[in-house]
């Protein structure tokens, strides 16, 4: 009677092995790097988040998984399953978007089971502010004045 559980009790951990064996097999990772749009530079410290698309997985609502960049601005998400992933990311002084595309600064990633992509590139726009003072010909300020901020596209 002991034999047979004994048997029963090796069997099932080699089962569980083997599954956790292929989990990692069929487990994927996306990693690469959030630079400043302007300058080009690598940014420490960005907050990059992945999440599958509602739907794309078992998950109604799938939580994002966030990972933080290092000094040179690398990020690494590992043990993931297949499927779409919008990828965006934050850092202080650097806008803040949400939506798609390459302005938002979030980008949909499809990775497939076992798959390594590693050339993802997050470009963020620095944040600025505009200030000043408005005055008549003789430097005087005037009030209620309107003022209106452009954006300069072709």
């Amino acid at each position: 009677n002991r034999l047979a559980v004994a048997i029963l009790v090796f069997i099932s951990i080699l089962h569980c092995a083997a599954q956790d064996g292929d989990q990692v097999q069929n487990s994927a990772s996306l990693s690469g790097t959030v630079v400043d749009s302007v300058s080009g530079q690598p940014l420490q410290g960005a907050q990059v988040f992945a999440r599958t698309l509602p739907g794309a997985s078992r998950d109604r609502f799938p939580r994002p998984t966030s990972a933080t960049t290092d000094a040179n601005g690398r990020f690494v998400f590992d043990h993931l399953s297949a499927g779409r992933y919008m990828v965006r990311a934050t850092h202080p002084g650097y806008l803040n978007r949400f939506g798609r595309g390459a302005r938002s600064g979030a980008r949909m990633i499809p990775v497939a089971a076992g798959e390594r992509v590693s050339d993802v590139v997050i470009r963020l726009t620095p944040g600025g502010a505009i200030s000043g003072h408005i005055s008549d010909e003789d430097g005087r300020p005037v009030s209620g004045a309107s003022v209106d901020v452009l954006t300069y596209t072709y």
